[in-house]
């Protein structure tokens, strides 16, 4: 399992007072102010699962997945699963497969349930349906879908492994813990919706921060890898974005100390911002305000600054593909590890490691000798200043360690060799990693 991680500037624009003009002249720069509205013009964005993924072979694919699937949970009317049944009457195989699933979640068998998602979306992956489900567990078992965005094949040495990229496609209220997962049956997943989550709120961010080593790594990583007009709108926006997401962390931190404020910012921001200055201004003399005039307008101005450039959602969805390959290495190598081991791989230096703990310091090690190595370093880097608990951080604290990068400097420019070199001692085995189909861009989300 992959763990989950954790602005140019606002630009100096001329901005037009609508009732009378008066120039402020500072530091003989001109500059035009006005009040802001107080709801933010809407992004015109709302990708959707093309036409040729919809329906095939007499089947509703996109509500089956989009609608009914999620639909489904204990407690639920029977008109839901009904419904499933009634989707995959086409399939003879998929409905009896949908049936026993239905029973295991009515009977609660989050195992069973697991089991038959994967045999599941294998039969599938085998008629060429790009979909997949996941089962999971709250008060009874519930389902997520997944519209899968492309198939890249890595070949890990000479072994070419395949991955899927999956965008959720339900309306459920729920969030993976993981930037990818690899199941026994199903194969690997690259959830690409958290991976929006690393691109937006941490890579993004600190593309145009020059006091932090990440972002320095991550700006000269991107360089190489991104076209350079993609690179330069994500760069004038960078600090944007960086004012609205310390905002955001900040505004959180104050529930210890009573807030019930709460403020959730999408990749563009918020539209209400009129109201985050009243409650600004409301709260301006509380010792514990919900948010500051401070972070209101960094919000704000932000918001305004991101949606006033056209060609940023295009930007940042060839960032969300760039920053998807690291997680199918990784994938990849779980799939290649199960594949010969059964489970974890036999390591030389993996002393008083768990199993699940030297499968992650495998698949970690295979993402830090790619050509993706200063990415999966700021991702594994994220996970740990979160202060995250399990196999993975486990392995990345020991692994950091092992290649002398810790994660308060610039990442080593040999990174990459020396997690090959790692490899090679700990795995007996050469890291020659590469990556073919995969897709130039990604979407942020589907339309809902």
């Amino acid at each position: 399992m992959f763990e989950a991680t954790g602005g140019g500037g606002v630009s100096r624009a001329v901005w037009v007072l609508p009732v009378g003009l008066v120039a402020v002249v500072v530091a003989a720069t001109a500059w035009w102010w006005v009040k802001e509205p107080d709801v933010a013009p809407t992004s015109d964005y709302g990708p959707s699962v093309p036409a040729g993924a919809r329906t095939m072979d007499g089947i509703d694919l996109s509500t089956l997945h989009g609608e009914l699937w999620g639909a489904v949970s204990v407690g639920e009317e029977a008109s839901a699963r009904d419904a499933v049944r009634g989707a995959l009457e086409a399939d003879p195989s998929l409905h009896e497969l949908a049936s026993s699933l239905l029973e295991a979640i009515d009977a609660r068998d989050a195992r069973e349930a697991d089991d038959l998602s994967e045999v599941y979306n294998a039969a599938l992956h085998a008629r060429g349906m790009p979909w997949a489900i996941k089962t999971g567990r709250a008060s009874g078992v519930y389902v997520k879908s997944y519209w899968l965005a492309g198939r890249p094949v890595a070949t890990l040495g000479e072994v070419p492994v395949e991955v899927s990229l999956g965008v959720r496609a339900d309306h459920l209220n729920v969030r993976e813990g993981w930037l990818g997962i690899h199941e026994k049956v199903g194969g690997s997943l690259v959830v690409v919706d958290r991976v929006v989550d690393f691109a937006i709120d941490d890579v993004w961010p600190a593309l145009s921060d020059d006091s932090s080593p990440q972002g320095l790594g991550l700006r000269a990583a991107a360089a190489g890898r991104m076209a350079p007009e993609a690179l330069e709108v994500l760069l004038r926006t960078s600090e944007a974005r960086r004012g609205m997401v310390d905002a955001q962390r900040t505004v959180d931190e104050r529930r210890d100390c009573g807030s019930n404020f709460r403020m959730r910012l999408e990749w563009d921001g918020l539209d209400e911002i009129g109201l985050l200055h009243q409650v600004a201004a409301r709260d301006d003399r509380e010792d514990c305000p919900g948010i500051t005039r401070a972070e209101a307008s960094a919000v704000s101005r932000g918001t305004l600054a991101v949606r006033a450039e056209p060609e940023l959602p295009d930007a940042l969805e060839a960032l969300v593909a760039w920053l998807s390959r690291h997680v199918v290495y990784h994938e990849a190598r779980h799939a290649q590890d199960q594949e010969e081991w059964g489970s974890s791989p036999r390591c030389q230096g993996c002393e008083g490691m768990s199993d699940g703990a030297v499968s992650e310091m495998s698949a970690y090690v295979t993402a830090f000798a790619s050509d993706e190595a200063v990415v999966a370093w700021v991702q594994g880097c994220n996970v740990l200043s979160a202060d995250a608990r399990g196999a993975g951080p486990r392995a990345l604290r020991r692994l950091v360690a092992e290649l002398e990068a810790p994660c308060d400097a610039a990442p080593p420019a040999d990174l990459s060799e020396r997690a090959a070199a790692l490899a090679s001692a700990w795995f007996d085995r050469t890291e020659a990693a590469q990556v073919a189909d995969m897709p130039e861009r990604l979407p942020l989300f589907l339309a809902r």
